[in-house]
């Protein structure tokens, strides 16, 4: 019996994963033949572009989303590349651990950041700002998207608190597919 629940939630946990890259990616089938043959930085922007449709902001928020990404991020030309074409006015601002982050909607930070979590955290906590990451523990430590990508697989994890605190909407279709913390 012990066995068959094991399975059971393994395929259930398959199947929201599988769900997952589908809704993630599905609108981006058409620039690429295979989610194979992308890189991970490409799947990365393609992810985030993907989800922040499904965010709202409120209302005071500008009609402008800025991305604000660390520095150097490999991440950036792809951005570039899926935003030739930008009919939702979002912009990518570079920024560094020192500068001024509430002009930004969306926080990215990628494990080069890892050791500076705390202080960029500090910064946007309870602002309506999105901070999106793929670095361990990023949700525990405060921050609101999580997501790991691994075999063309994806997976999230949301803190509700943060979420809550920054007044964002996420969509149900993303929520019921989360992992979530409080």
């Amino acid at each position: 019996m012990k066995t068959l629940l094991k399975n059971i939630t393994s395929f259930s946990s398959a199947i929201k994963v599988t769900l997952m890259v589908t809704v993630a990616l599905a609108p981006f089938s058409a620039a690429a033949s295979s989610v194979k043959e992308k890189s991970y930085n490409q799947l990365q922007a393609e992810l985030l572009l993907n989800f922040i449709e499904r965010v709202e902001w409120p209302e005071e928020q500008v009609p402008q989303k800025n991305i604000c990404i660390m520095e150097d991020n490999p991440v950036i030309p792809y951005f570039k590349i899926l935003l030739q074409n930008n009919k939702q006015n979002i912009v990518i601002v570079r920024k560094n651990e020192n500068d001024y982050l509430e002009d930004c909607s969306v926080l990215f930070v990628n494990e080069y950041y890892d050791g500076y979590i705390d202080r960029l955290l500090s910064k946007v906590i309870g602002k309506p700002i999105l901070t999106f990451s793929n670095i361990k523990n990023f949700a525990k430590k405060g921050g609101i998207a999580q997501f790991t990508l691994r075999n063309n697989r994806v997976d999230f994890i949301l803190n509700i608190r943060q979420l809550k605190a920054s007044q964002l909407q996420i969509s149900q279709e993303i929520l019921s597919i989360s992992d979530t913390i409080n």
